[in-house]
């Protein structure tokens, strides 16, 4: 008996190969899916601007860092004696205005460093609802707690969608032609405001996908929010906010992203490391034999770097070998 309808996901046009590097940007879901890959021993850097949810926001600061425009104190907002970038998130903010500059800047520089090395950039987009400073009459990142008064709420057209990301995409093309983009809607539900909103919101982001695909053929789609809405939809896969996705759920999906995005090989080796992660998470019993736990852990990890070579495994190695 099926149960349930089966999302659909074609085997992406690229598949990451093991150690490869990845850079995950946008909302906290993008999070969920570094945890994965970081775990499995694919470097990847997350969020580096804070957590971001529209796309216009996501444009502005990815294709800033990219074309090399540093931030000035013109980009700061002075507020009871702290200087604030709307641009990013709050731990971005401080009462040093030279130190919140250098702190951007660097930023983007470990933003470029990681994309030369980078073959996949996941954009992870949760609401085409945003807020406009009406200072500056600028779609902000985030709004640093500032009254409500002084922002306007506005969901974004699918075109407006459109056009920021297509913009996006020929930046990163441009300057980093190695890297492959991958896009996915977030499936955390976003209802504030309502359902219907959520909705509404959502449905602007996955039309501008279908154009997007259909103009960047290389472009990768990966349908998170569709597995959550269609095979996840019983409310048991949500935790206990009822708007999250619970672990069950997080896994399932990340089992679907290997699935689609992710070499043979790759999965071949995360089949081989993950005991050998698992047993570094594992707390070990006061009566166990450590020394031999520690020399089983010491031989799967030389055989994987047989087949592997190109990662290092130096800290997997310190870690059993301090345990003999």
């Amino acid at each position: 008996m099926k149960l349930f309808t089966e999302v659909s996901i074609p085997e992406a046009s690229v598949q990451l190969e093991p150690g490869a590097s990845v850079i995950s940007i946008g909302s906290c879901f993008a999070e969920t899916i570094a945890e994965y890959l970081n775990s499995n021993r694919f470097p990847t850097l997350y969020n580096p601007f804070g957590t971001l949810y529209n796309p216009v926001s996501i444009s502005e600061v990815l294709i800033r860092a990219i074309t090399n425009q540093p931030y000035t104190a013109d980009d700061l907002l002075v507020e009871h004696g702290r200087a604030i970038p709307l641009s990013h998130a709050t731990r971005f903010s401080g009462t040093d205005r030279d130190t919140v500059i250098d702190l951007l800047n660097q930023t983007d520089e470990l933003v470029r460093l990681t994309l030369n090395n980078a073959s996949l950039l996941i954009v992870t987009l949760g609401t085409a609802q945003c807020w406009r400073f009406l200072d500056t009459n600028k779609i902000v990142g985030n709004c640093h707690r500032i009254p409500n008064n002084r922002f306007q709420r506005e969901l974004l057209s699918p075109s407006q969608v459109v056009d920021s990301l297509a913009t996006l995409i020929e930046t990163v093309h441009n300057h980093y032609p190695q890297l492959t983009v991958l896009f996915t809607v977030s499936p955390v539900r976003h209802i504030r405001d309502s359902l219907i909103e959520n909705s509404r919101s959502k449905a602007s982001l996955i039309y501008a996908m279908s154009e997007l695909s259909a103009r960047f053929p290389k472009l990768i789609y990966f349908p998170a929010y569709e597995i959550m809405i269609d095979e996840l939809r019983d409310y048991r896969f949500y935790d206990e906010s009822l708007v999250e996705p619970s672990n069950t759920a997080r896994e399932i999906i990340r089992q679907r992203f290997s699935q689609a995005v992710l070499s043979p090989r790759s999965r071949q080796f995360i089949q081989h490391y993950q005991p050998i992660y698992k047993s570094m998470n594992h707390r070990i019993d006061e009566n166990a034999d450590t020394a031999r736990f520690a020399e089983t852990a010491l031989k799967k990890i030389e055989e994987l770097s047989k087949q592997f070579p190109h990662i290092d495994f130096t800290a997997e190695q310190n870690y059993f070998t301090a345990l003999k």
